[in-house]
């Protein structure tokens, strides 16, 4: 007899079934996904993961964390390229930042400025505000402060090194500040 809820009888004991839903695909095919609450409720997951072998568990664990370091690094490319499109003066190309060693955890992307190499060849630095213009503006903000706060976190820059973002291509790149690096 099926229960309601997520949840199906199977004689005596009950057992968790993935709560899915069904994507239409443009080739019009049909792919189910996992229902991201399922997966982030440890009542339901734990239980499906308590007899894989460690190392199962560790391939599980970095696919996720790569897959959440991905798309945070698209999201913080994303919000550079809006902060950037918000600055006055002519289009700019890519952004570069520089180090900070002064936070609790060691040398982080610095979040106060950013040096825009813009198309007619010029650099200038952008102060980025603490307040801004607007709310929205305020919220791309922290979300730049959060996102690159993250980005130092899962991979600690050296104390001299440039982060650049070319905002055409998405691409990161990170100098090495040692003279023989």
């Amino acid at each position: 007899m099926n229960l309601p809820g997520d949840q199906i009888d199977v004689g005596a004991t009950r057992a968790f079934t993935p709560a899915a839903y069904a994507v239409h695909t443009a080739g019009g095919r049909t792919a189910f996904r996992l229902d991201p609450e399922f997966l982030t409720d440890p009542t339901r997951v734990l239980p499906l993961v308590a007899t894989w072998p460690l190392d199962a568990l560790d391939a599980v664990s970095a696919m996720f964390r790569n897959e959440l370091e991905r798309r945070e690094k698209v999201e913080l490319g994303d919000v550079l390229r809006a902060i950037a499109s918000r600055v006055p003066g002519p289009p700019v190309l890519w952004v570069k930042l520089t180090t900070n060693p002064n936070y609790e955890e060691g040398v982080y992307w610095a979040d106060t400025a950013l040096w825009l190499h813009r198309e007619d060849g010029t650099e200038t630095e952008y102060e980025i505000p603490d307040a801004g213009p607007t709310e929205d503006f305020e919220a791309l903000v922290e979300r730049f402060r959060d996102l690159l706060a993250d980005y130092s976190r899962a991979d600690h820059p050296l104390d001299g090194a440039h982060l650049v973002f070319e905002l055409e291509s998405g691409t990161f790149t990170v100098t090495d500040p040692r003279p023989w690096g």
